[in-house]
């Protein structure tokens, strides 16, 4: 039997200890992979996800994320994440999210701009075809400004303690989780991307 489409999709996540950040809170990482994760099963109940796209050799691909918290979930704490389209047009669909607590109360929200990309040529893929997908956007707004395109960006990394430098290019927008890690960790380390020293 098949799943009921919702506009709305929403799932619950208990964060466990051994996921916490040393301050015992959800680390920003966790959360997109959550925001990601989320939107992946919303996508599949809708079919509009992986299993639609694979015979077109295409996939989604996460673009653009802004995130606005109030406060992270803490460990041993219950959260949900809701999720729905915002719009769908021919190369972009903007997805939103809302997060809260085990009580219910909001604690966030997120806002994501999403592309389908073609697996072979590498192109953003037209996705005029999913338009239908607009019955299913629901009257919810979301706080977060729409987040901007992106620049290239500069890092330096110290690379030994005769002070030569490592530069290197890149876009945040890049999707593994291990060098959204590296960047967030380099921020916290007192590395400022874009600022050559």
């Amino acid at each position: 039997m098949e799943e009921a489409k919702q506009a709305v999709f929403e799932e619950e996540y208990f964060l466990t200890p051994a996921e916490c950040n040393p301050q015992g809170r959800m680390p920003i990482t966790l959360l997109i992979n959550r925001l990601i994760e989320v939107a992946t099963l919303h996508a599949n109940q809708l079919g509009i996800g992986f299993a639609s796209l694979v015979d077109r050799h295409e996939t989604w691909v996460l673009s653009r994320v802004a995130v606005e918290m109030g406060r992270y979930p803490r460990w041993n704490e219950r959260y949900r994440i809701a999720t729905w389209v915002n719009s769908i047009n021919r190369l972009f669909s903007e997805r939103d999210f809302e997060i809260l607590d085990g009580e219910g109360r909001v604690i966030g929200h997120a806002r994501t701009v999403w592309a389908v990309m073609n697996t072979d040529t590498r192109q953003v893929a037209d996705i005029s075809h999913m338009e239908w997908v607009r019955e299913f956007i629901p009257e919810r707004e979301c706080p977060v400004a729409k987040p901007g395109r992106l620049r290239p960006l500069t890092i330096i990394v110290p690379v030994d303690k005769s002070n030569q430098q490592m530069v290197f290019q890149s876009q945040l927008h890049q999707r593994n989780p291990r060098y959204r890690r590296f960047l967030v960790h380099s921020e916290l380390n007192g590395f400022h991307p874009g600022v050559k020293q």
